[in-house]
Parts: structure tokens; sequence; C-alpha cells
């Protein structure tokens, strides 16, 4: 995921009064002209609608559609669009903004908020932005308005949305509007596809990481970055045989007269010659001058034969 390009985005209304930095990193889709009577009201309607976009990209939800899953999903579009699954009413995951990235359109990104009363029947809007031919982010005043059912009709996706903008300088023509619906819905069932359909199609790989081993060094030779990279938690088990017989145990028991290297002894249960049974708890035992043991210990239960 471009993040450089999100976080470019949420600065933008702090760029305002430099000229220069905006037209480096961004252009503004006008299909109408602007006047001096309307310019200052557009400039502030595109800047409140930014800032806003900027706050819930902030708090949503993220998903990077790769392009090979892009390709995927426009050469088997209408097996896809048949799935229940896919048919079902759409919703936020976790009740927040959704934002997906499209790695197929110069990084086309759409944020999925919920819409109320705009019109009738629909439920969400999608706003979007992408990056031009001179890697500059294309920044437009529409969206598009969808329906919770949006798939689950029978009319193509495309035509299920319903425009919005916030000046009249905004409004395209047909064309740029058909491509845009186009891009999100192939982006919007991209990403269905990938949650509900995991189990369903045999495209999806899942890789098991494992955590960072156990560091037997001087910790300043392993970067900050290794350990972001790492699972947080890792369980280990460790194996211990149980109820094994070895018939030298009484032998091992016995001094030997000599010095041992400083080891643990694991806590265990200890017959006195009076009878009585005591628990001796875990402790070290040797000499630490003649070099240490350290155990590990595997736990595997087998019945004595």
């Amino acid at each position: 995921m471009n993040k450089v390009m999100l976080q470019k985005v949420i600065n933008y209304p702090d760029l305002r009064n430099n000229p220069k930095k905006m037209d480096k990193d961004f252009r503004i889709e006008i299909f109408n002209d602007i006047t001096p009577d309307n310019a200052k009201e557009i400039d502030e309607k595109l800047t409140l609608m930014v800032k806003e976009l900027g706050d819930d990209m902030q708090l949503s939800s993220k998903f990077f559609i790769t392009s090979s899953l892009n390709n995927f999903v426009i050469e088997n579009c209408k097996l896809i669009l048949q799935s229940e699954k896919i048919q079902q009413e759409f919703k936020l995951p976790f009740d927040k903004p959704l934002l997906l990235q499209n790695e197929s359109y110069n990084n086309f990104t759409v944020l999925i908020r919920p819409i109320f009363n705009e019109f009738k029947d629909t439920h969400f809007c999608a706003e979007f932005f992408q990056k031009d031919e001179n890697n500059k982010i294309c920044l437009n005043g529409a969206a598009l308005a969808f329906n919770k059912n949006i798939f689950n009709n029978n009319k193509p996706a495309y035509n299920n949305f319903k425009s919005l903008y916030i000046h009249n300088s905004f409004v395209p023509d047909n064309q740029w509007e058909h491509n845009r619906a186009q891009i999100v819905t192939v982006t919007l069932l991209s990403y269905l596809s990938s949650i509900n359909l995991q189990n369903d199609l045999n495209i999806f790989e899942t890789k098991n990481i494992k955590g960072l081993k156990g560091i037997q060094t001087n910790i300043r030779e392993y970067s900050y970055r290794s350990f972001l990279s790492k699972p947080a938690y890792e369980h280990k088990v460790l194996n211990l045989n149980i109820g094994t017989k070895n018939e030298n145990i009484a032998n091992n028991n016995k001094s030997d007269g000599y010095k041992k290297r400083l080891h643990e002894v694991r806590g265990h249960l200890r017959k006195l010659k009076t009878g009585k049974i005591c628990w001796v708890t875990n402790h070290k035992r040797g000499d630490s001058s003649l070099g240490i043991i350290t155990k590990d210990y595997n736990l595997d239960y087998r019945r004595n034969k």
C-alpha cells in the first residue's frame, strides 16, 4: 500500500498556503470553468471534503488489492457474482470506514463510508482518488452512492451507483463517470472475493510465520525493524517423557564422589528414611567454576510396560 500517497492527502488542508507544494503533489480535476465569484467557495468546499476524507482515512480498515487479484476478478466476474456470499448485504468491517487501494489503476484508492438521507435507497458512498501520469494525486469533488444490495440485483453493478458532487464545477462527462464506476466496482468486488470467498477460490495463499528465535548474542545486532516484522506472541511446547522405565535411575542417584558442574534440579517428591514423603523445590546444584549445564525437557506420556 502506498502510505506516502495517503499521508499527502491527509496533509492536504495544511498546504493551502503553499501553492508550490500543492502544484507539485496534486491535480484538481475540474470539468467546468471557475470564475472569480465561485473560486473561493469551490476551494473551501474541496478543502473541507478532503479534510473529512483524511480524518476517516486514519480511522479506516485498510486493504490493498494486488494486480493479480484484480485481474482474476475481471476474468471471472460473472462466476463470482453468482455466489450467494457476494450477493449478501454489504457491511463495513468493524463499523469503521473502509479504505481499498487498487494496485492496477495507479493506486486507485476508494474510501467507503455510510451515507445518510442523500438519496433514496442508498446506504454508502465511495470517494476516490488516484495518481496521474505525472505522479500527481488527482482529487475531485465527486462521490458514488450505492445500496447495501449492490451485487444482488439484475443490473450490472456499475450501473447501481448514484453520483454526488460538492459543486457543479466537478460534474464530469458521462465517460469519466462510467469509467470510475467500473473501477470502484472491480475494486469492491476484489475485496469481497478475498474476504467472503477465501475458502472457495483456490487463489489465496496462507503463510505461517514463525517468531523470532531466542537471542544468543548482543541484542544490538538485531535491528528494530526485524522485531516489528515478527509476531508479538509465540507459543512453544516443551515435552517431557513421563512414565517410561529407567533402570539406571537408582545408579544415577548415587554420588560418584566428584564435583559436578552447576545445573538446575527440577522440583520432585522425595521419600525420607522415616517413610514420610516431602516435596523438594527446584534448585541449583554444582560448582559454577567447572561450567554450567542447561537442559530442555520433552514431555511424552507413555505407559510402563
